[in-house]
């Protein structure tokens, strides 16, 4: 594409440069139809340039990730030389607004993913197009990644391709919201970055995956599940178990429990409500996923101080890989409607009062409640949830509440342990 100029193509019927791209219509058709963004490249200079001009993040490091964990590991060493600051073990500098780490940590934690399983991820060899999805993304953290990074890990002969799938563009997950407008992030994320081509689809990612061709590897960062309000990924969760795609899924916890050590082992083991690597866990195991493991984030990013003992959040601080179903296990039923009676109570719910009381979005909780998952979800939420619950009435949270309320707790957590629905009045 880089005889192609600059091309925008929200629309097959509303591009610039129409001229342009129908003379690169060929090369760019899936990306035309699914409302993809592809720019022109960024030099080195000009990429420097759109980041201050003072961070030299270029020639981390020259093994390729087939060389195992010295690939991520040389580039690391190199980073922290030039800038001490970015990723200090024990430190409590929060680094979420950190240009640096904005710009390594995502790229660089997809290359700890290649290269710690490369051995798995690619048995028969390296193809000569490396597909690399990340569903969920957002240009605040995920389009900020210097995504040339990775050119110089990629072995000879191949060619990296990354396609963000930007269902919610503008969501800033535990890190500073940008300056820059939406469009300026646009243009630099999404284009040529050295050897990688990155491609940005602002669509979710179950509307569009089925149409594209199918990614060698699969990175989630902080997909919450299985919250309430995060039921649309069970359809993507089903969609990539049934296609045995290698998935890796970045969490966020409190360093309550210390800092993470990158290719270390994790455990996943409940501590608190705040630590998302259980029911991530949780979820897996309700699917009935192979997991191939768990270990500490090379490139967590130190956010604020939550308080309670639980030191500081750590937004992609643990990793964990699946890939398809364990041996004899069956895949999830599909989702079953939501009964008009829960409709019924949902629409007609207080929901002005509950934003109000909880500080929670309502929409978002609203469509959550609305979206139909499969048992497997089910299961997962349960088992994440009533976790939380225990511990609570445990430390005599609920010794306060009526006995009517604690009544419909006490149902709430029967229900969870049964592993029967829960219905909407009772959440």
């Amino acid at each position: 594409l880089n005889d192609c100029a600059s091309i925008y193509v929200p629309q097959i019927m509303n591009c610039r440069y129409a001229a342009v791209v129908a003379g690169c219509i060929n090369i760019v058709t899936v990306q035309v139809a699914q409302a993809a963004v592809f720019l022109e490249a960024l030099s080195p200079e000009e990429r420097a340039a759109s980041l201050g001009n003072t961070i030299d993040l270029h020639n981390l490091g020259d093994s390729y990730f087939t060389r195992g964990d010295s690939a991520w590991q040389q580039r690391k060493a190199e980073l922290s030389k030039r800038f001490p600051a970015a990723y200090v073990g024990n430190s409590t500098r929060q680094t979420e607004s950190d240009p640096v780490v904005l710009a390594a940590t995502a790229p660089l934690t997809v290359l700890y993913i290649l290269s710690h399983y490369s051995g798995r991820l690619f048995p028969n060899g390296v193809p000569e197009v490396i597909r690399v999805h990340v569903p969920g993304a957002a240009y605040p953290f995920e389009g900020r990644g210097d995504w040339s990074l990775l050119s110089g890990a990629v072995p000879l002969g191949s060619k990296l391709e990354v396609s963000l799938m930007l269902g919610t563009p503008e969501q800033s997950d535990l890190v500073k919201r940008p300056k820059r407008r939406m469009k300026t992030l646009r243009e630099e994320a999404c284009r040529t970055q050295g050897a990688v081509s990155v491609l940005c689809f602002e669509n979710y990612y179950q509307d569009v995956a089925r149409k594209l061709p199918t990614p060698h590897l699969v990175v989630m960062f902080n997909p919450g599940f299985p919250q309430i309000v995060r039921r649309s990924w069970d359809e993507t969760l089903l969609m990539l178990l049934e296609q045995r795609v290698p998935c890796a899924v970045s969490t966020q916890l409190t360093s309550h429990k210390g800092m993470p050590v990158g290719g270390q082992p994790w455990s996943t083991r409940f501590t608190a409500e705040e630590d998302e690597e259980f029911p991530v866990h949780a979820t897996l195991k309700a699917y009935g996923a192979d997991i191939w493991g768990a270990t500490g984030s090379p490139f967590p990013i130190v956010t604020y101080d939550f308080g309670q003992g639980l030191g500081h959040m750590l937004k992609n601080a643990a990793i964990e890989i699946f890939q398809g179903m364990q041996a004899g296990k069956q895949l999830a039923k599909a989702v079953s409607p939501i009964s008009p009676a829960e409709l019924t109570f949902l629409k007609s719910f207080h929901w002005d009062e509950f934003e109000e009381e909880t500080d929670l979005d309502k929409e978002e909780v609203r469509e959550g409640m609305e979206t139909p998952v499969s048992d497997a979800w089910v299961v997962a939420t349960d088992d994440a949830y009533i976790k939380v619950l225990e511990q609570k009435q445990r430390r005599g949270e609920f010794k306060d509440v009526s006995d009517a309320v604690w009544e419909k707790i006490s149902h709430a957590m029967e229900l969870m342990r049964q592993h029967k629905p829960v219905p909407a009045k009772a959440w």
